[in-house]
């Protein structure tokens, strides 16, 4: 176990609390705030070549692949939501930076099969990520890219720890699925041939961190931003070269592969 601690850094000072908890909210509440559009923000992806597989006037459901890479065939981005496609919207050059979902009031899912982990491969295991719209939550370092499937990190970095503000605690993210979280962190051993590290706050008394089985455990503390993978990754396995390829994703990422495997389909909720 590796315990990182960062002094230089700050911890933004803002006051108050939340008005109300969402558990406080009545049904009549949690209906009217259901947000009625939605958009896959494409924007900050610049690195990929997108290939559109729907149109406006389209009707998708949750986890139904909306954009393709074309680098990488079969590197899904799928749908947050289930409804009819309102808009695409680009920007210069036509490049594209969002499609408009106009959200239905019960929302269906693409179901993929269950599938148990013991019985996968690793190349299996890899398409079926793919297809399940989850490798685009994992990021690879150097240069913070989308992680490419066909190369195997030399390590994988899950981000147990939050310190940006009014960023729900990591704890709080994995809350209700701890079982989908230990089953994620089991498939992340398969995708590599070293280890898979989990960082969380060294105060954070979250068993589901604290006995997590088949990982290296380390610790962090100080202030903002020790939740930076960069800060993690240099004092317990840096990028030497541009060989050297690491894979990062978060704790919630984590539980979302861990969902797919037991249920069968992409996790959309947010914290």
């Amino acid at each position: 176990m590796v315990h990182i601690q960062v002094s230089r850094g700050l911890d933004i000072p803002i006051s108050g609390t939340p008005s109300r908890d969402l558990k406080t909210l009545t049904l009549a509440e949690r209906v009217s705030s259901h947000p009625r559009v939605v958009g896959l923000d494409f924007s900050s992806f610049e690195e990929i070549k997108p290939k559109l597989l729907v149109h406006t006037g389209d009707r998708v459901k949750i986890g139904q692949p909306l954009i393709e890479d074309k680098d990488t065939p079969g590197l899904f981005f799928v749908s947050p939501a289930a409804g009819l496609i309102r808009e695409i919207r680009r920007g210069l050059k036509r490049r594209l930076l969002d499609v408009i979902i106009e959200v239905d009031e019960e929302e269906a899912s693409i179901q993929h099969p269950q599938v148990k982990l013991k019985d996968l491969s690793r190349e299996s295991l890899v398409e079926y990520l793919k297809e399940g719209g989850l490798f685009t939550h994992i990021r690879r370092r150097p240069f913070n890219w989308l992680a490419d499937p066909a190369k195997m990190p030399k390590s994988i970095f899950v981000k147990a720890v939050e310190s940006a503000p009014f960023t729900p605690p990591a704890e709080r993210q994995v809350e209700g699925f701890e079982e989908e979280f230990q089953l994620g962190l089991a498939a992340l051993q398969k995708l590599t041939e070293g280890s898979v590290h989990l960082v969380y706050h060294h105060k954070s008394s979250f068993l589901p961190f604290l006995e997590a089985k088949g990982v290296e455990k380390h610790t962090v503390e100080g202030p903002h931003p020790i939740a930076n993978p960069s800060l993690h990754i240099a004092p317990i396995d840096p990028t030497l070269s541009a060989h050297d390829i690491i894979w990062t994703l978060s704790a919630r990422d984590v539980v979302r592969i861990g969902y797919l495997l037991k249920e069968g389909r992409y996790l959309h909720s947010r914290v």
